[in-house]
């Protein structure tokens, strides 16, 4: 998009913690005082890659709570509140206001609150005597989760079966169509511009970009519901990005691949999501079964505050291992050498906190020499707390890919895509082996073949060597789920043949 997705929407997230004057209570400017955030789950999501407890903090934000949790009344400070508008979020809302759990309401809706959901609220707030406590609502458009500046998810689950399942109804598409649509104004939103739209015809592709360009259209116009939020943030003059819309269907291959780099495998072997992994302390998978009790720790993976992962994210994993052996080794050299120089021996026994605030033991020898071991130490150390982190992650995922030869699927996989030399007994050995990989590793490696069709001569071979391995493995695969990976690989090649 040619912007810093992430940034622009941490800036729309700090402008609506910000309450300014100019509600039903113009004397009431809040700015960056206390206040308490209540959220939704969906919306707990959208802002966890964005904004930890120390940038809420500085916000004014003493108390974050769910929507749907038990919370007391603190009647001195002041709500904000940042869900989705459904009927049972306003419903809950419309209790609080009621109880006068707060003392101002400020409502933020993530997407479009609908007239007749927005009518009906103000009709249960006026029967609950509760009216005057909201002091304003917006629709804020911010449907989307940024985890990086240029990549972002809708954050909607089984989207391919919402479209394709032969018993989804028309109702059930056109819903999914309307949130997918929501996004994408809300990347739109975001991103502060307005993209030129393509997409293939006749498909869900442009279903989508018909519905999308008419949103924009409703919603833009000068009488529209958006208009003054979008006026404000669209700039016109900035070149207008391409975006192209395409059917899953065009490629499925893509999210059944084993990968070979350093974040993909993050997460597709471990604990991943919105920007967190959970590893446990010996190294093991959250996941992954073992003796005694496991410790989990969480880690933040961020391109935006990582260095390390901002670098090495996208490299192939053995190259991931060996930098940050490399920057281990050279960060603790630095380390070493600054602790030895005379002086700073004395001012090791101190806090990182009071090194940092110049305090020092001992005599003054060598003050220049301790004064930079005292300004670049904690950085020293933060880095190399860093990296012990990595070296935490980097160590789990090796177990999960020796655990599951990950990269004998892998190899495959790319011989089958590229056609060159393909090894069809090769494919079908790995199939039937029961030594080798999980259930879903020969199940992606089925899907593969089953969508390549004639270029990796799929034959319904592959499907008994697929049962027979994944009946070997220990403990042996329930036929429920045999059954049903290949009822997906039927429905992928008939989809498949459509085409």
């Amino acid at each position: 998009m040619g912007c810093n997705l992430r940034d622009r929407q941490v800036e729309a997230i700090e402008k609506m913690l910000t309450i300014s004057s100019g509600g039903f209570d113009t004397a009431e400017d809040f700015g960056d005082q206390w206040k308490v955030l209540v959220y939704d789950a969906d919306c707990r999501d959208i802002l966890s890659p964005l904004m930890n407890l120390g940038a809420l903090r500085q916000r004014g934000v003493t108390l974050h709570l769910l929507l749907d949790s038990k919370r007391d009344a603190i009647v001195d400070a002041p709500a904000v509140y940042f869900v989705r508008p459904t009927e049972a979020n306003l419903a809950r809302i419309t209790q609080d206001c009621a109880n006068q759990l707060y003392r101002s309401f400020h409502l933020h809706f993530v997407t479009r609150i609908e007239r007749p959901l927005l009518e009906s609220f103000a009709r249960d707030l006026v029967a609950a005597n509760a009216q005057h406590a909201v002091a304003k609502i917006y629709d804020e458009y911010l449907d989307i989760i940024a985890l990086e500046p240029t990549l972002f998810s809708l954050n909607i689950p089984q989207s391919f079966v919402a479209y394709n399942d032969a018993a989804v109804s028309d109702a059930q598409i056109h819903a999914f169509m309307n949130n997918m649509t929501m996004g994408l104004m809300s990347m739109v939103r975001t991103a502060g511009v307005i993209p030129y739209i393509r997409a293939p015809r006749n498909g869900a592709a442009e279903m989508l970009a018909n519905s999308f360009c008419t949103m924009l259209r409703e919603n833009l116009s000068s009488r529209g519901p958006a208009h003054s939020l979008m006026a404000q943030n669209i700039m016109t003059d900035r070149p207008r990005p391409l975006m192209l819309i395409f059917d899953r269907t065009v490629d499925l291959t893509p999210p059944l691949l084993h990968t070979s780099t350093y974040q993909a495998l993050v997460d597709d072997l471990l604990d991943h999501a919105l920007n967190r992994v959970v590893v446990t302390a010996d190294g093991k998978s959250a996941g992954t079964a073992g003796g005694g009790v496991a410790t989990k720790k969480t880690y933040d993976l961020s391109t935006h505050v990582d260095s390390f992962f901002a670098e090495y994210a996208g490299a192939p994993f053995p190259e991931a291992v060996e930098a940050n052996e490399r920057h281990l080794a050279a960060v603790s050299k630095r380390e070493a050498e600054i602790r030895s120089r005379p002086g700073v021996g004395a001012a090791d026994a101190l806090p990182v906190s009071r090194l940092m605030a110049g305090e020092t033991q001992g005599s003054s020898s060598g003050e220049k020499d301790l004064s930079e071991a005292i300004e670049s130490l904690p950085d020293i150390l933060a880095k190399k707390k860093n990296l012990e982190a990595h070296t935490s992650i980097l160590q789990s995922v090796m177990n999960e890919v020796a655990a599951r030869e990950v990269p004998s699927f892998f190899e495959l996989e790319q011989t089958l895509i590229t056609g060159s030399s393909s090894d069809r007994s090769a494919v079908l050995a790995q199939l039937q082996d029961g030594e080798k990989g999980s259930v879903q590793d020969k199940a992606r490696l089925l899907l593969v073949a089953a969508i390549l069709g004639e270029k990796a001569q799929y034959t319904q071979e592959f499907e008994t060597a697929f049962t027979q391995g994944a009946l070997a493995l220990k403990p042996p695969t329930e036929q429920t789920t045999i059954d049903a990976v290949l009822a997906a690989v039927s429905f992928t090649r008939r989809l498949q043949s459509l085409q």
